[in-house]
């Protein structure tokens, strides 16, 4: 004989089953994107002669820790963050960023003959240049705001030989997320012409 209290609780476990179905299937798919760098008209197919090239290494590249996590954070106030549950990075933020500037300086830099490559203490190179984004925010349906630092390090990477800052503004062609990562990788390419002045300024001092 089944008694009253342990019925209720039998049929108690359904019920929250079928609510918990039910809620999963009405959640909205997430979306991923993925920052973009320049478009390589030209540079795609032509190989530096690596005996004529001066070697950069780039990196590391940091971004603020806030922004580094699977979704993608917008500014809604001075002290205020939101993150888009549904809108996110396939992977690491920081990761993607490194890698457009990457891009976008190896298309910049390739006439240049200036091969660009990541930094990794076991990679010899002629110069460094460390990047460091302080601020990297998207004011949803407005624009998105970059602000970033890099210091050019020499061979041995203990004298500094330039040190700059810079602040990027881009405006948003649309009011999505779609809309945002494409202002966010026009500010890195910004960013990216910037860092590749500095490096120009000197390897032509060093020739």
């Amino acid at each position: 004989m089944v008694r009253k209290g342990a019925f209720r609780h039998i049929m108690f476990i359904p019920i929250i089953a079928v609510m918990f179905i039910a809620g999963c299937a009405g959640s909205p798919p997430s979306r991923f994107y993925t920052l973009s760098p320049l478009d390589a008209v030209d540079a795609a197919g032509k190989n530096l002669s690596q005996g004529n090239a001066v070697i950069v290494a780039i990196g590391p590249v940091h971004i603020p820790d806030y922004l580094d996590r699977p979704q993608i954070v917008t500014r809604t106030g001075r002290n205020e963050l939101s993150l888009a549950e549904f809108d996110r990075w396939p992977g690491s933020l920081k990761l993607d960023v490194a890698r457009v500037m990457l891009d976008n300086l190896s298309i910049i830099l390739h006439e240049q003959q200036v091969s660009i490559v990541p930094w990794r203490r076991a990679i010899p190179s002629e110069c460094r240049v460390a990047v460091d984004i302080s601020a990297f925010d998207i004011y949803l349906n407005d624009h998105v705001v970059l602000k970033a630092n890099w210091v050019l390090y020499d061979k041995d990477g203990k004298k500094v030989v330039a040190m700059k800052d810079a602040s990027y503004r881009e405006p948003m062609k649309g009011n999505d997320y779609n809309a945002a990562v494409a202002a966010m990788s026009k500010c890195l390419i910004s960013l990216s012409r910037g860092v590749a002045e500095t490096i120009k300024g000197a390897v032509n001092q060093g020739k």
